[in-house]
C-alpha cells in the first residue's frame, strides 16, 4: 500500500508532470515537452502517487507485452509479425531479436 503525506505538501513541479503526462497519456511524450527523460518522469509520477497515497496511471505495458508473446505462439513461424513497443524497450528488444 502506498503511504499518505499531507496534501498541502504536493510538489508544483510533481503536478506539472502530471498534467503533462495526463495531457499526453504518454510518459515518452511529457518528457520530450518537458526536457527531461521517460525515466525522470516516471519517477516524479512515482513520488506524487506516494504523497497521494493513490495510484495515478494505470501502467500495463509489460502486461500487453506478455499478452502479445503468449499470442505469437499459436501463430505458424513463416507468418510475419509486427510489434510496436516504447523507444526505451525498443532498444533493449533489438539488440535480442536477432537471437529470437
Amino acid at each position: 500500500m502506498l503511504s499518505t503525506q499531507p496534501r498541502s505538501q504536493l510538489p508544483l513541479y510533481g503536478l506539472q508532470v502530471f498534467e503533462c503526462s495526463a495531457r499526453h497519456l504518454s510518459f515518452t511524450l511529457a518528457a520530450d515537452e518537458l526536457c527531461v527523460s521517460q525515466g525522470a518522469v516516471s519517477k516524479q509520477i512515482a513520488q506524487l502517487e506516494a504523497r497521494l497515497g493513490h495510484l495515478l496511471f494505470v501502467r500495463e505495458g509489460l502486461a500487453r507485452m506478455g499478452e502479445g508473446l503468449s499470442a505469437l505462439q499459436t501463430l505458424p513461424h513463416e507468418q510475419a509479425i509486427s510489434i510496436k513497443v516504447p523507444s526505451c524497450a525498443s532498444r533493449w528488444l533489438l539488440r535480442r531479436l536477432q537471437a529470437f
